[in-house]
């Protein structure tokens, strides 16, 4: 992915992290496990750059606010647009995931000049990221797109006709799970730190601040 295209991925992403659609992107039919809000991820949330990386992917200005429950807002200062969304995940072990329903996705894409068609997904399809929290900074890895297009692509049906970089994992919630457990590698490494999205917690008056 380009540097621009990662840029414009990061601006979606968290709530964040939706845009390899521009490129590519990786659906699940459904989550594999039901959904439920992270006590972790409460509060403001401001951008950190990435080792590897010039600029931060998101504004210095803007941030991500996530209230109790994990409805969240991504302020994007350059656009003016604040979208809303669910920031709902689970955990399995050591990993934790967002899952971004079809309704998240239209509000995060809703800006974009020419938005993905999330009315030809499934109807309970989610676009998974895997994220970690550490010393109050924020982890969030994307799909790998070049491991599923390539040794993963024959687990993968076309979620759209007409856009065929649009990927699907198939199967129920116990066979979506497994397929996590059994491809560890199906998300970018957090030690890549050039590929993936970081935000720190913002301090407590910050984060009251309109």
């Amino acid at each position: 992915m380009t540097a621009g295209a990662w840029r414009a991925a990061a601006q979606v992403a968290f709530s964040l992290v939706l845009t390899t659609m521009l490129g590519g992107c990786v659906m699940f039919e459904r989550a594999p496990m039901a959904l439920s809000c992270d006590p972790d991820l409460v509060g403001r949330w401001l951008p950190l750059p990435a080792e590897g990386q010039q600029d931060t992917p998101l504004g210095p200005d803007d941030y991500a606010d996530v209230q109790p429950g994990c409805r969240a807002l991504l302020s994007d200062a350059a656009s003016g647009q604040s979208p809303r969304f669910n920031a709902l995940g689970f955990r399995d072990g050591g990993h934790r995931y967002l899952a971004f329903g079809r309704q998240d996705l239209d509000s995060l894409f809703r800006a974009m000049p020419e938005p993905p068609h999330s009315a030809d997904l499934a109807p309970e399809a989610v676009f998974l990221t895997r994220y970690r929290i550490q010393d109050d900074v924020l982890e969030v890895a994307l799909p790998n797109l070049v491991q599923v297009l390539g040794e993963m692509a024959d687990l993968t049906v076309a979620a759209d006709p007409a856009q065929p970089t649009v990927r699907m994992f198939e199967g129920t919630p116990d066979q979506l799970l497994a397929l996590l457990r059994q491809h560890p590698d199906l998300f970018d490494d957090f030690d890549r730190a050039a590929k993936v999205l970081r935000m720190r917690r913002a301090p407590a008056a910050d984060a009251d601040a309109p």
